[in-house]
């Protein structure tokens, strides 16, 4: 499966309906440090891809995220 860049948040990703960030960018939105996303991947507490090795997030599921933070 091929991902676009597409322009917007910085560089992002998207495939079909859906819209990806980095891991630098979540980090960024949710002010959380790249060893807390980690963590997060771990615990199944955050959406994720890997694709050619990077891992990248689906923009509506940081939304739930940010959500559950307010």
């Amino acid at each position: 499966t091929r991902f676009a860049l597409a322009r917007g948040l910085g560089d992002v990703y998207k495939r079909q309906n859906e819209v990806y960030m980095t891991g630098e960018q979540v980090c960024g939105v949710l002010h959380i440090s790249s060893r807390t996303l980690q963590k997060l991947r771990d615990e199944k507490g955050i959406a994720y891809t890997v694709i050619g090795g990077k891992f990248l997030y689906p923009l509506s599921k940081i939304a739930i995220v940010i959500g559950r933070k307010l």
